[in-house]
């Protein structure tokens, strides 16, 4: 295995991995397992890689588009919404901070499988440090004296990625103080925003079972994130991911809504205290799962500024739209365009259905949240939604007309195509 997921020192200011030895099951099988990570070969593995950064950049571009839009009106406003709330939109899709540090994490996950490729064992905490420190000196804030000067890397060549666009404020105030966070040694103990789930995907994506996928997250959200519950959130969502790629490989009919629930069979085992995290993601699991009701966006999810509110509206998100593509096209059945609104020119991209269904998840991710947020604020439910839709659908999932659209879609192909070289899995990238 290309990872060396023992490289993770078990010392006090990190998170030991958890003891429990049994993965999760669903009655189609495990999906979840301590020890190892995606069943069977690697076929498909590069195509779901790439959908899965599409759909969370997708999903983070529209949402961060859709507050953005709606900040700007109420401002010129007088601090209303204006009338016309439909503008056009600019011809790019620009991506927020979200879909920054997710390629940034990527990035730092990749440097320690290089390491561990070339037989040289990599700490994986410090090279997502590193990767989180060359984020920071493209945000234009001064970079702090008393940390390491990381060597450039490949990803910082992109200007596009050098925007400052509603950047994760614990992650600039924490990263800018020169220090690195550890689980005993927060240095913000109470920072529990939604900063760590702009980060937890890549995670997912990482051959090793759920047992390192917790250690290696949890680690890395204590960079900056120092309360349990942003930490167990995160572990939430890159457990989320890897079981809805293996559920959707083993062709069960509903693999968000079965990634999610192996995720909860899993994360009452961790080390770390994650109850809020747990009910809200069992909450976005059952109500994602039942018929929606008239007023849209369901109590009890919270506003998405938490990690564990922005994971459970994703979700919820995530698997509302699931759940109304399967009733709309039971299995077995074609799926048809049945989307109240489609985006022009998109009806020739992808599987038609499945296409629609990514827009209604991010559409739904966002719901009632653009009227009366500061811009960006729905981006990380947005991306989770998106991501999660890509996960498990694959590439039929992604509209190309809305893809060509993004501002950064030669990094995102290029993260794509060096992480499925580096693990060996074959590339679907098309850039």
């Amino acid at each position: 295995m290309p990872v060396n997921s023992s490289s993770t020192p078990e010392s006090p200011g990190r998170s030991n991995p958890p003891t429990a030895e049994h993965g999760s099951r669903s009655p189609h099988g495990r999906l979840l397992d301590p020890d190892r990570g995606f069943d069977g070969d690697s076929s498909g593995l590069g195509e779901r890689v790439r959908a899965l950064l599409l759909g969370g950049a997708l999903g983070d571009a529209i949402a961060f588009q859709e507050t953005t839009e709606a900040s700007r009106l109420r401002a010129s406003a007088g601090g209303r919404a204006g009338d016309d709330e439909t503008a056009q939109p600019p011809r790019d899709l620009q991506v927020s901070a979200v879909t920054q540090l997710n390629l940034y994490t990527l990035d730092g996950l990749l440097e320690a499988v290089e390491w561990a490729n070339a037989g040289q064992p990599a700490d994986e905490t410090a090279c997502l440090w590193l990767a989180y420190l060359r984020w920071l000196r493209t945000q234009g804030t001064g970079f702090p004296e008393t940390a390491p000067s990381p060597l450039p890397r490949w990803i910082d060549a992109f200007e596009g990625l050098h925007a400052r666009r509603s950047p994760d404020r614990t992650a600039l105030a924490v990263l800018g103080s020169g220090a690195m966070g550890e689980v005993e040694r927060p240095l913000l103990a109470d920072a529990m925003d939604a900063g760590t789930i702009m980060r937890a995907a890549p995670f997912g994506l990482l051959p090793v079972g759920w047992k390192s996928i917790a250690t290696m997250t949890i680690n890395a959200s204590a960079i900056t994130h120092g309360h349990p519950e942003a930490q167990v959130a995160a572990v939430g969502y890159a457990l989320t991911v890897q079981a809805t790629v293996n559920a959707s490989r083993s062709e069960i009919p509903a693999p968000i809504a079965a990634g999610a629930a192996a995720a909860l069979e899993v994360l009452p085992r961790l080390t770390r205290p994650g109850e809020r995290s747990i009910a809200l993601l069992s909450a976005a699991l059952d109500l994602g799962r039942r018929p929606m009701s008239e007023d849209g966006v369901p109590d009890g999810l919270g506003d998405g500024s938490t990690a564990p509110s922005a994971l459970a509206r994703g979700v919820w998100a995530a698997v509302a739209a699931e759940r109304q593509s399967l009733t709309a096209h039971p299995a077995g059945q074609p799926q048809g365009t049945d989307s109240a609104s489609p985006e022009p020119g998109a009806e020739e991209d992808g599987a038609p259905g499945s296409r629609d269904q990514l827009m209604r998840a991010v559409s739904l991710s966002i719901a009632g949240r653009t009227k009366t947020e500061y811009a960006g604020a729905a981006s990380p439910a947005g991306a989770v939604a998106g991501a999660l839709t890509g996960a498990g659908l694959g590439t039929a999932a992604i509209p190309e007309s809305l893809v060509r659209r993004l501002d950064v879609l030669p990094v995102i192909e290029e993260a794509g195509r060096r992480w499925c070289g580096e693990l060996g899995w074959t590339s679907s990238a098309t850039a």
